[in-house]
């Protein structure tokens, strides 16, 4: 991975951090400076010394896309289609009975 000023990149503790100027003003190691304040090479090395930190980037980010409702509504209807089928043979069978003997909720009888 090499940084790149204006895009956002997520940290070890999943932080976002926006890359926001690489002008060398700190060292040549750690030309590119975060959002956070922090300072980093560009491979996205926290400057700590050489071992992993939580602050070290270790990839970029990349948005989650929004669905829409008719995706939901689809996604739903996918998941639910067994219950749903079985849930419409229930109403039938009460329906049937409801019929049959006269008994129902809408039946004051």
């Amino acid at each position: 991975m090499k940084l790149e000023v204006g895009k956002t990149y997520v940290n070890r503790i999943g932080e976002l951090v926006e890359i926001v100027d690489n002008s060398n003003y700190t060292t040549e190691d750690y030309p590119f400076a975060g959002s956070d304040g922090g300072i980093y090479t560009k491979n996205g090395f926290y400057y700590y010394g050489n071992d992993p930190v939580d602050y070290d980037l270790i990839s970029e980010y990349q948005p989650t896309k929004a669905l829409t409702l008719e995706q939901i509504q689809d996604m739903h209807a996918e998941a639910t289609r067994g219950y749903c089928i079985e849930f419409d043979h229930y109403l039938k069978a009460v329906s049937d009975t409801e019929f049959k003997y006269g008994v129902g909720v809408n039946n004051a009888s």
